[in-house]
């Protein structure tokens, strides 16, 4: 309990110094002016991919350096992590975070608020309009991550599958659901930070799924060794 109570500690904090150190990045036009402001957290501003990303290094360096073993230390945080985003992204939604396209679907929400970040700018004499709840698709995404990520650390189907899971999941989930954000600007080839880290896991796990096919593949069978009994009766024959 011990052991997992301090990977946790410094698996947040790992989380919150990335997680500012890629919104940064992403807004290095502001910050640029003036370097001070970096480390006015009271201002706000962070990525949420910081999160398993300086999360689960803090963990593994961690647990590296205190002899832990480093694969089942991240499988153990991984579904962990997934609810804690699933919980943060009701935030989203009630305070309106996060700009996103209009929309006409029926569960399309819109603010009302002057100051709030997920609302485009009013059209005079119309008021707001509805746009795409893009952060609580992403809610309904994590929970399903979480759950799927719970059940299989049941099954015990071998280490380092659920956090390889959990990343090619989040992964595939932002990629998909930053084409309906606006927020962030474009970077290589017209994609967001978000969606360039979705892509690099994504690929991250597919060499590490290919690496362990391989390994399984080129392992040499072991045979299995003879029981005692049967030992005993080839002696007294």
């Amino acid at each position: 309990d011990d052991d997992v109570t301090t990977l946790a500690l410094w698996g947040v904090g790992g989380g919150i110094v990335m997680a500012r150190l890629l919104f940064v990045i992403d807004s290095w036009d502001v910050y640029s002016r003036d370097i001070g402001r970096v480390f006015a957290l009271a201002e706000g501003g962070i990525t949420v991919w910081g999160a398993p990303i300086g999360g689960g290094m803090a963990i593994g360096l961690v647990a590296w350096w205190k002899h832990l073993p480093v694969r089942p230390a991240l499988d153990i945080a991984a579904p962990g992590l997934m609810l804690g985003m699933t919980i943060g992204r009701i935030g989203d939604l009630i305070n309106g975070e996060h700009l996103a396209r209009a929309s006409d679907l029926p569960w399309a929400v819109f603010y009302t608020h002057a100051d709030t970040l997920g609302q485009g700018p009013l059209t005079p004499g119309r008021g707001p309009f509805p746009v795409h709840p893009a952060t609580t698709y992403e809610l309904l995404g994590n929970l399903l991550i979480f759950g799927v990520a719970l059940w299989l650390a049941r099954r015990h189907i071998g280490t380092g599958y659920i956090v390889w899971l959990v990343l090619a999941g989040y992964g595939s989930l932002r990629l998909g659901l930053q084409f309906l954000r606006i927020d962030q600007p474009a970077h290589i080839w017209g994609l967001q930070q978000s969606q360039i880290i979705a892509i690099l896991g994504l690929l991250a796990t597919a060499v590490w799924l290919t690496r362990r096919m391989i390994l399984r593949l080129t392992r040499a069978p072991v045979r299995p060794q003879p029981r005692n009994r049967d030992r005993r009766r080839r002696g007294r024959r």
